[in-house]
């Protein structure tokens, strides 16, 4: 258990160093050529890539020595590359996972939403580039993640009651604040329908409200966008078209604000581009209408919920360890702790943390925005 605050975030910057650091990528392809471009293409500097030719031997290699992702064909000859995926994450739910295929489908793209695929590539991939922009993408996605755990678990670890110490005082502070935005967060669990078929959101909702949830209906974009910001959304169910634009417009629209809701699209007319579209940005999830699983539907609520509380409280963190940087003054060792800190938090939205924030700063703000549970 660190002895110092010095310590504490000594620790930090050493381990986002090392999450930062050369990235062991499990590429798996039944293609031998492929998995040339796959060797050529994550530059040994940057990327350790191992190569499998099935999913059994990429299964192998996984039990001997997990990967921090996992890049794998689709169409493999046995275990395939959506089974795959969900073996892996039973050894390692933190490993991210990118499939990739020359015959996508809507099902499968919905599976790898359902899987929590970072990314659906389709061959043939016209910029080989995208590859490595893709998987660093994940992998930054990884690292703010697991540090976040960390820092959160050291904060609860290390932070006593040392009221000798000025700095423990201000991060056994910043744990309380922490502590109670998190239960703050849980209270209540919004969900905005923005659709122009208002009476089909309605019944869905409907179903929402008996299990708890609180509901509202738009459909204009201009009120989904005010009423996602002014009365802080967590999951906003985008259907194909509102009175004044399609769903993906909206979507486009939202994900450009920081801390947007989680995104489920729904769509009657589901087409593969829009689907990939969805994947590819960030989307929580993607459905067809009509919604007749309702149950179904619900848990993909919670799940969307709950990543929506989990990047919140990663804002609320960067939040207060901003303010103890701030906070520090000329004190011997205070000008390590900043620099320990600064590194820790580079790949951060700290600007974003705070803006994302604002609307979370009362437990009250927005409630009377949002239909009660019957």
């Amino acid at each position: 258990m660190p002895t110092s605050v010095h310590e504490l975030t000594r620790g930090w910057r050493d381990y986002s160093a090392q999450l930062a650091g050369r990235c062991r990528v499990l590429a798996v392809e039944d293609e031998a050529v492929v998995r040339q471009v796959f060797a050529m293409v994550l530059e040994p500097g940057e990327f350790e890539c191992v190569l499998a030719a099935s999913g059994e031997q990429a299964l192998e290699l996984f039990a001997g020595a997990p990967a921090d992702a996992l890049l794998t064909d689709k169409n493999l000859p046995g275990i395939n590359g959506l089974e795959l995926i969900r073996r892996v994450q039973q050894i390692d739910k933190d490993c991210e996972a990118v499939l990739i295929t020359g015959f996508a489908s809507v099902d499968s793209v919905l599976a790898a939403i359902d899987l929590r695929a970072a990314d659906y590539l389709c061959k043939p991939v016209e910029d080989i580039e995208i590859i490595p922009a893709t998987l660093r993408r994940a992998l930054r996605r990884r690292r703010r993640r697991l540090l976040t755990q960390r820092m959160v678990a050291d904060f609860r670890q290390a932070v006593g009651e040392r009221a000798e110490d000025e700095d423990w005082t201000r991060l056994a502070a910043a744990r309380r604040r922490m502590n109670d935005f998190r239960s703050r967060l849980t209270i209540r669990r919004h969900v905005l329908f923005a659709d122009e078929d208002v009476q089909a959101s309605e019944v869905v909702a409907a179903h929402l409200k008996s299990q708890g949830y609180l509901t509202a209906l738009e459909s204009h974009s201009a009120a989904a966008l005010e009423r996602s910001a002014k009365a802080h959304a967590n999951v906003i169910v985008i259907g194909d078209k509102l009175r004044d634009t399609s769903g993906l417009e909206l979507f486009a629209r939202l994900v450009q604000e920081p801390g947007h809701p989680e995104v489920i699209l729904s769509s009657a007319k589901t087409q593969l581009k829009d689907v990939l579209h969805a994947i590819n940005r960030g989307a929580s999830g993607y459905t067809m209408k009509p919604i007749t699983d309702l149950r179904a539907f619900a848990r993909s609520i919670e799940r969307a919920c709950l990543d929506h509380f989990e990047r919140l409280f990663q804002h609320k963190l960067v939040e207060e360890l901003t303010v103890l940087f701030n906070s520090l003054g000329g004190r011997d060792g205070h000008d390590d702790i900043r620099a320990d800190i600064q590194t820790a938090l580079e790949g951060f939205d700290t600007a974003g943390a705070q803006v994302a924030l604002r609307v979370y700063e009362t437990t009250t703000a927005g409630e009377s925005e949002w239909s009660p549970s019957s």
